[in-house]
């Protein structure tokens, strides 16, 4: 009976460790494709073709776009989901372990029968560890999807805004980046997110 309850034991032990995967890879949570900081400047739209240049200010971008705004909202939620969902199925896991450490300690099964839930809880062990890393993966990919779509957005509204504007460089500026200085006369984000915000109204609903 010894040898039983150390076997039960060892599967508790094994239902505990999986609780502490409820929080998924820091890879499955919402990573912008773009470069992330904090400003609180909105920029004035640029003078077309002063040197060439301008740039977007991406942090302010994704603080008043709101296509960026709801998809990162509705990705944590679908994170925030998937977590219960996996901690519930972890803790009754766990609780079913500890009742069948109970009975086989109590002389209230067969050998045949404790074996027979030894394997069953190992193999619903395999099955949580297998649901986690599907979940990680599933948000890893959705997070990606719209990263993408998130950045061909930006480069086909540039792309036909720069039609007319015939700047030689346009930039993506975030504070902490690789630009240390930016002249805000050179920034168009306002212009940007005004245009980007307008196509996705004018788009049909969903």
């Amino acid at each position: 009976m010894r040898s039983v309850s150390l076997v039960f034991n060892i599967i508790l032990a094994a239902a505990v460790a999986v609780l502490f995967y409820l929080h998924f890879s820091s890879s499955a949570k919402t990573k912008p494709a773009v470069k992330t900081a904090t400003t609180e400047k909105t920029g004035e739209a640029a003078t077309p073709n002063r040197g060439g240049i301008a740039y977007v200010d991406i942090d302010t971008l994704q603080e008043n776009y709101s296509y960026f705004k709801a998809k990162k909202t509705e990705l944590e939620n679908k994170q925030k989901a998937m977590e219960n969902e996996f901690g519930n199925l972890a803790r009754k896991f766990e609780q079913d372990v500890m009742a069948l450490q109970q009975k086989a300690q109590s002389g209230g099964m067969t050998q045949s029968e404790m074996e027979t839930a030894q394997k069953t809880m190992a193999q619903r062990q395999q099955n949580l560890e297998k649901k986690r890393s599907d979940m990680g993966e599933q948000l890893l990919k959705t997070n990606e999807d719209f990263n993408k779509n998130l950045q061909k957005q930006l480069d086909d509204y540039l792309a036909e805004y720069n039609k007319d504007k015939g700047y030689d460089y346009i930039l993506s500026y975030a504070k902490g980046g690789s630009i240390l200085v930016a002249n805000p006369d050179l920034n168009i984000t306002k212009d940007v997110l005004e245009g980007m915000e307008s196509k996705i109204k004018a788009q049909p609903a969903k």
